[in-house]
């Protein structure tokens, strides 16, 4: 004959096997795992049984909990599992998405398509990526690019203009370096690193910009969409830059961790009104 508890487990397992929603698990669960659950309700019984039954009945009772709970999260996992489903089902996911911009590079393809040479192109504009979040990166930030094309522009174009601008930002006696670099739409690429003494980090070499000369094969892919040869390659070339505005504030002002950028913290903020 099957002792009580495993008559109360099967009972248990029906009833759980059988809810119709949340509610009706939850109060199951209260019914026969709650403080005075039924089967909770078999711990005090332990203590009238005879010594010898109690080792016996101890592990059917755990063995009956432990069926029943088990239960319970499969069951309440299947109504999550429908809750998603259900959720889904609202949404058309052939319908094509909204992706979010790594970087403001897009700007100046847009903006060679739009037009013929010779261009200037600055492009500011927020960009994300999938990043760890801590004291120096986020998953959103901001940067700004900038494109030069034109006949006969060279590397030294580039540094010329780059060199003045770094002087105009961080002060005139900030010493600028150049590093060769790889990036995918120049060639050569170089990173700018500056050291001012008008900067905390002081004698310290700071990177703060990508940049080079526009690679040959990206002026062909222009062409491509276009539908003509404006930007032919052996007549114009160029040069493109990006930086990180939040970086270049962090290092302009000290700042030690970029996410009081987006914590509205009024102390912080009134620094820069």
């Amino acid at each position: 004959m099957a002792h009580p508890l495993e008559q109360l487990r099967d009972d248990a397992l029906r009833e759980i096997e059988s809810a119709p929603d949340e509610q009706s698990l939850e109060a199951a669960r209260i019914k026969y795992l709650g403080r005075s659950g039924s089967i909770s309700a078999w711990g005090e019984q332990m203590k009238t049984l005879a010594s010898e039954e109690k080792p016996i009945v101890g592990k059917l009772l755990n063995e009956v909990r432990s069926s029943v709970t088990a239960a319970i999260d499969l069951r309440a996992q299947e109504f999550r599992s429908q809750k998603e489903s259900d959720a889904l089902t609202k949404i058309d996911i052939s319908l094509p998405g909204t992706q979010h911009e790594i970087h403001t590079s897009t700007v100046q393809i847009r903006a060679m398509q739009a037009g013929p040479p010779p261009i200037r192109v600055i492009a500011p504009g927020a960009a994300y990526r999938r990043d760890e979040v801590d004291a120096t990166h986020s998953a959103q930030f901001h940067q700004i690019e900038g494109l030069y094309v034109d006949k006969n522009v060279s590397v030294a174009d580039l540094k010329g203009t780059l060199e003045f601008f770094m002087r105009e930002l961080f002060g005139a006696d900030t010493a600028v370096q150049f590093r060769p670099h790889y990036f995918p739409f120049t060639e050569p690429s170089l990173e700018i690193y500056v050291k001012s003494k008008a900067l905390k980090k002081g004698e310290e070499w700071v990177e703060v910009c990508g940049c080079g000369v526009v690679h040959p094969a990206v002026f062909e892919a222009v062409n491509k969409a276009r539908g003509d040869k404006a930007y032919d390659p052996g007549k114009w070339s160029g040069y493109a830059f990006g930086l990180g505005m939040d970086r270049l504030a962090m290092i302009l002002f000290d700042i030690p961790d970029i996410r009081l950028f987006a914590q509205n913290d009024l102390r912080f903020l009134k620094q820069f009104t």
